[in-house]
C-alpha cells in the first residue's frame, strides 16, 4: 500500500475538513453531549455523511457501497477526529464489517445496502461485564429452543446502542466462558421482547448503551457467520473498527498538537 495520499485522497479529506469545519461546532458537541435523550449524534448530519457516501466507504460496491476501502476511511476518521464529531462512524465500521466477514447473502444483501444509506444503524454488542476487554469472554448465553435459539445476557459500552436499528450480539453457543471455540453471532432486533437497551455515560461521552437480553428469541436465520465459530469475524471486525479509531485518534491529537503552539 502507498503511504502517500493521491489527489483522490486529498479530495475527500478536503470534503470533510469543510463539513466539520461548516457543520460541527463545539458549541453544537457540548448540546449533543448533555442532551436528556442520550442518542449523542444527530441523525440529519448522519444522513448528510451517508449521502457524501462515507457510511458505505468499506462496503463492497455490490452490497450498495462505494467499496473505496480503509485508508479512504482513515482519511475521513482523522477529519472526524479532528472536530470530535460524535456521529456512528466507528459503530458503522464495527456492525458492516462483522456482516461482510461473516453474514451470508441474504443478509448482506438485507443490512448492507441500507447501512451504506444511513438509513439503518447497526451497533456490534460484544463486551461484557466481566469481559476485562476480551471479546473471547463471553458469559452471555444461546441455547437451542425448536428452529431457532434463545439468548440470555448482557452488553456494556454498546457504540450506538441507543440508536441502533439492529444489534451484532455474541454470545456462547458451547464451552466455558473464556474459551475462543464455542461463541456465535446474532443479529437481533433491540425492540424484540425481552430486550432492554439503556443508556450508559463513558468518559469521553461517545453515545453508548447497556443491552440486556432476557430470553429474547431469534430464529435460525439471525445467525451471523457459522454456530461456534464467531470468534474470528468478530475479532476481523474489532480490528477493523480499531484501526478507524486510531485514525480518529490520531485526528484529535493533531488538532491539540496545532492549538498547542498556537495558544503558547
Amino acid at each position: 500500500m502507498r503511504l502517500v495520499l493521491s489527489e483522490e485522497h486529498q479530495l475527500l479529506r478536503q470534503t470533510a475538513a469543510d463539513l466539520v469545519r461548516s457543520k460541527s461546532s463545539l458549541k453544537r458537541i457540548r448540546a449533543l453531549r448533555d442532551g436528556a435523550d442520550g442518542t449523542g449524534f444527530s441523525l440529519d448530519l448522519w444522513h448528510e455523511m451517508a449521502a457524501l457516501g462515507w457510511a458505505g466507504i468499506v462496503i463492497p460496491e455490490a452490497y450498495g457501497g462505494s467499496g473505496l476501502g480503509y485508508s479512504h476511511l482513515m482519511v475521513v476518521m482523522e477529519e472526524l477526529g479532528r472536530g470530535l464529531v460524535p456521529e456512528p462512524m466507528i459503530p458503522t465500521v464495527l456492525g458492516s464489517a462483522a456482516l461482510v466477514l461473516g453474514g451470508n447473502e441474504a443478509q448482506r444483501r438485507s443490512l448492507l445496502p441500507a447501512i451504506a444509506k444511513g438509513e439503518t444503524l447497526i451497533a456490534l454488542a460484544y463486551q461484557e461485564p466481566a469481559g476485562r476487554f476480551d471479546p473471547r469472554r463471553v458469559e452471555t448465553r444461546a441455547e437451542r429452543r425448536g428452529g431457532g435459539w434463545v439468548v440470555r445476557g448482557e452488553k456494556r459500552m454498546v457504540l450506538a446502542g441507543l440508536s441502533a436499528d439492529t444489534l451484532i450480539v455474541s454470545a456462547r453457543t458451547s464451552g466455558s466462558t473464556a474459551e475462543r471455540s464455542g461463541i456465535t453471532l446474532f443479529s437481533v432486533d433491540p425492540k424484540a421482547r425481552g430486550v432492554t437497551v439503556s443508556r450508559q455515560s463513558l468518559v469521553d461521552s461517545r453515545p453508548a448503551a447497556i443491552v440486556r437480553l432476557d430470553g429474547v428469541e431469534v430464529d435460525a436465520a439471525a445467525v451471523v457467520g457459522e454456530i461456534d465459530h464467531g470468534a474470528s469475524v468478530l475479532e476481523g471486525a474489532i480490528d477493523r473498527g480499531a484501526a478507524a479509531l486510531s485514525a480518529e485518534m490520531l485526528g484529535s491529537m493533531l488538532a491539540a498538537f496545532e492549538m498547542t503552539p498556537e495558544y503558547l
